[in-house]
């Protein structure tokens, strides 16, 4: 399966899902089954951690208002 979250820049960060939960206002357990379903960028595993770019998350964010945009069109 192709990856659709393109690394086109380089994270300013890693965020902890909290941070991730916090910054997009889904619940933890909607953006694991988001990542389910292949419509949410998968966090690196560093040790235990799992952590996600915040490049992903900003571009992730940025296509849904597209999507949106694109849709009203």
């Amino acid at each position: 399966m192709e990856n659709r979250f393109t690394r086109s820049s380089e994270p300013k960060r890693f965020l902890r899902i909290r941070d991730v939960s916090e910054s997009i206002g889904f619940s933890r357990g909607h953006i694991y089954e988001l990542m389910k379903k292949g419509q949410f960028p998968k966090p690196v595993k560093v040790g235990h951690a799992s952590l996600w770019p915040s490049s992903e998350i900003d571009e992730w964010s940025a296509r849904q208002v597209a999507q949106r945009d694109s849709a009203a069109a």
